[in-house]
């Protein structure tokens, strides 16, 4: 874990918050349309300005997170070229 300061929730839980990241609340790992593990994580903004769940000691919780791969944007197919290629 990286150098940071310590957060808290509205309900009191305490959170280390690596540097750079900004929290922005606390909730669930999970959506309507993404189930998650359930597990409550602190909501922050990193420094690339992306949101990602962090776990109370500090860590990235997509590291710990059994459905992890859920929320993973799939990747995309690459292209063929029009023409066959040789097979060496």
């Amino acid at each position: 874990m990286s150098e940071g300061w310590v957060w808290q929730d509205e309900q009191g839980r305490g959170y280390a918050i690596p540097e750079g990241y900004e929290p922005k609340n606390s909730g669930r790992c999970g959506t309507k349309t993404r189930p998650g593990c359930g597990r409550i994580v602190a909501w922050c903004r990193t420094p690339k300005g992306k949101m990602s769940p962090v776990n109370p000691n500090g860590t990235s919780h997509w590291s710990t997170c059994e459905m992890a791969a859920s929320f993973r944007k799939p990747q995309q197919e690459q292209e063929q070229p029009p023409w066959p290629t040789e097979q060496r």
